[in-house]
């Protein structure tokens, strides 16, 4: 039985790997908010609905954030 594990060898640099990597998973959930400000236009070409919006705000953990998102909606 010893010639089958003769080759599984733990390391104490493999236990610190093991602990390191268990770090994400003990993370504490953090809020997160997002104010935002800016602009939303239209544009209606019969079936088609484009949507632009510009916008400045304060986000958590990020900072000040510039926004930019553009969107295509079609009718059914």
């Amino acid at each position: 039985m010893k010639h089958y594990l003769n080759w599984i060898k733990i390391s104490p640099v493999d236990t610190r790997i093991v602990g390191v990597s268990a770090l994400p998973s003990m993370a504490v959930t953090r809020p997160f908010h997002l104010v935002e400000h800016g602009t939303l236009s239209t544009t209606n070409n019969g079936d088609i609905l484009a949507l632009v919006t510009d916008g400045t705000g304060t986000a958590t953990h990020l900072g000040r954030i510039e926004v930019h998102r553009t969107a295509t909606l079609k009718r059914r």
